[in-house]
């Protein structure tokens, strides 16, 4: 029986091709690199948010997505028209109202709320508030579109400053001021902080040196995940005036939309 067993172990080892083993194994590693493809491809797939970093693809995102939205308008079902009725609370269009409001509510923070400031005139400590707006001009660097939405948040790098505010000295005096400026901000899709750079000049209305203009060159530090809007930035300046006279060291904190 020994002698049996011998002769059919040498007899399959003949019958059986030398590379079936092989193939085999071959074939079971490509499976698997072909299954760790696909994982790796599900994977980028799965991601809740398109992202990209440069004007190219943020076109081509937006071209794309002016596409998909013809298309899929075009597959849905028609609906019934129904007329549009007011909604109504205590006799008055409140919810019409709220709703607007909640929709806006990020927008209307960063309009009316204002930036907690801080100077320094020579060696006078000034604190004060201002409202920096600014206005995205250009082409979008970085853009977002979350999956199954048609919306796509745009990151214009380049803004357009308008800013008015008053700083407080400690003799009560008011300097009120408008600096208009323009920004450029850097704010990857990946990164939760963006920074930047600005010019811009101060015109002092009132105060102790009333009536003359600066010129401030400023850093600025953003703290957000790019690219919706709503973030916390800081800035820091520093006011060197034509006239002369005392130069200001500035700093701010507030919440901005863009």
């Amino acid at each position: 029986m020994p002698r049996l067993r011998l002769v059919a172990i040498v007899a399959l080892a003949v019958l059986v091709p030398r590379g079936a083993a092989g193939e085999d194994r071959a074939g079971a590693s490509k499976g698997g690199a072909r299954s760790d493809a696909s994982t790796s491809s599900d994977d980028r797939a799965n991601a809740d948010v398109d992202a990209f970093d440069n004007v190219g693809a943020c076109r081509e995102l937006d071209a794309r997505n002016e596409r998909e939205v013809v298309q899929w308008s075009a597959e849905q079902p028609p609906k019934k028209y129904e007329y549009p009725r007011k909604e109504l609370l205590v006799g008055a269009p409140w919810v019409e109202f709220l709703r607007a409001t909640g929709h806006s509510a990020a927008l209307l923070a960063a309009t009316v709320v204002p930036h907690v400031a801080a100077a320094l005139r020579g060696s006078e400590p000034e604190p004060g508030l201002s409202w920096p707006w600014s206005f995205p001009v250009g082409a979008p660097a970085e853009c977002t579109r979350a999956k199954g939405t048609f919306d796509i948040a745009a990151y214009r790098p380049v803004r357009i400053l308008f800013e008015p505010g008053f700083l407080s000295a400690p003799d009560r005096t008011i300097a009120v001021f408008v600096r208009p400026g323009l920004r450029y901000m850097y704010h990857p899709t990946a990164w939760y902080l963006g920074f930047g750079g600005g010019l811009g000049s101060m015109f002092e209305l009132t105060g102790k040196e009333p009536t003359r203009l600066s010129v401030s060159p400023e850093l600025l530090l953003q703290f957000g995940a790019c690219c919706e809007p709503g973030y916390v930035t800081l800035t820091f300046r520093r006011e060197i005036f034509f006239a002369g006279g005392d130069g200001i060291w500035f700093a701010s904190a507030g919440f901005t939309y863009f």
